[in-house]
Order: structure tokens, then C-alpha cells, then sequence
């Protein structure tokens, strides 16, 4: 199987794919959930403040897809270098170190540039056929959601 292959296999059924854009969206959820209890003025439900739970949310999902980044490069993605390595770990340290020395709001501008980063490097992911353009489309779709999500949590804390 090539590393194309692994996004957009032929031989994959249609229930896979349905499920991995399924199980994208409702990642989403906790973005958008975040955002409206902010402007709901919900600071806490129980012990959880709500601020750091879409801290943490978004620290995780910003680390997950940056090691996407680092599958596509040990899948075989040679022609991009090391620069999938290298991106892939900076944008996992830039998200963990701005969580460990910025104030919540810092913290969610950048992980915004975190996520918008990592979109940049789809679309370049996807211009060289690396990932086909569904999964594109996908990704694009749901950086959207979680960027807007991230900017309006940004101006209700």
C-alpha cells in the first residue's frame, strides 16, 4: 500500500471513510461546546472551569494532528524531507509550550496559529497528492469550525 493509499485506498470501504469523517466532526463537539458555555457565561460546571478544559481539549487535539503530520513522513512521504518531522514536532512543542507559560487567552491565539499552521501544511500535503482531496476537504471544513470555535472562546474570556 502506498502512503497515498492510506487516505484514499480504493480497496478501503465507503463505512470507513463515513466513519473517520464522523468521528472528525464530533472531535469538533468540545470546540464548539467551550465556546457557547463561555458566551452562555457557564465558567465552571463542577470542577471543570470551562476555559481549561477547551485548553486541554485543544493541547491534545493540536498534538494529534500534528502527529498525523509524522505518520504521513513515516509512511513515506519522502519527497517532503524531514520537513513533516521537524513541523510535526515544532507545532506539538509550540502548542505545549505556549499551554505552560501563556495566560488561557495567549494560549488559545496560539493554539488558533497552531491549527492554522497545520491546515497550511494540508494544503500543501494535498497539492502534492499526499492526501486526497476529500480528506482535504474534510480538514478544512473542520479547522474552520474549531478555529472559529478557539477566536470567539479568545473574546468571551
Amino acid at each position: 500500500m502506498t502512503h497515498q493509499n492510506l487516505l484514499s485506498d480504493p480497496e478501503k470501504p465507503e463505512s470507513a471513510t463515513r466513519l473517520r469523517e464522523f468521528l472528525t466532526y464530533a472531535g469538533a463537539i468540545p470546540f464548539m461546546t467551550g465556546a457557547i458555555l463561555l458566551g452562555l457565561s457557564v465558567e465552571r460546571i463542577g470542577a471543570f472551569q470551562m476555559s481549561n478544559v477547551l485548553a486541554a481539549y485543544g493541547l491534545t487535539i493540536a498534538s494529534f494532528m500534528a502527529g498525523t503530520h509524522w505518520g504521513h513522513q513515516v509512511a513515506g512521504a519522502a519527497s517532503q524531507g524531514y520537513f513533516l518531522y521537524l513541523s510535526s514536532i515544532g507545532a506539538a512543542l509550540c502548542a505545549w509550550g505556549a499551554h505552560v507559560v501563556l495566560p488561557e487567552r495567549g494560549f488559545l491565539i496560539v493554539l488558533t496559529a497552531v491549527f492554522a499552521a497545520l491546515l497550511a501544511i494540508d494544503a500543501r500535503l494535498a497539492a502534492r497528492g499526499v492526501i486526497s482531496q476529500r480528506y482535504w476537504r474534510l480538514r478544512l471544513h473542520i479547522t474552520a469550525i474549531v478555529i472559529a470555535s478557539l477566536l470567539a472562546a479568545v473574546f468571551l474570556l
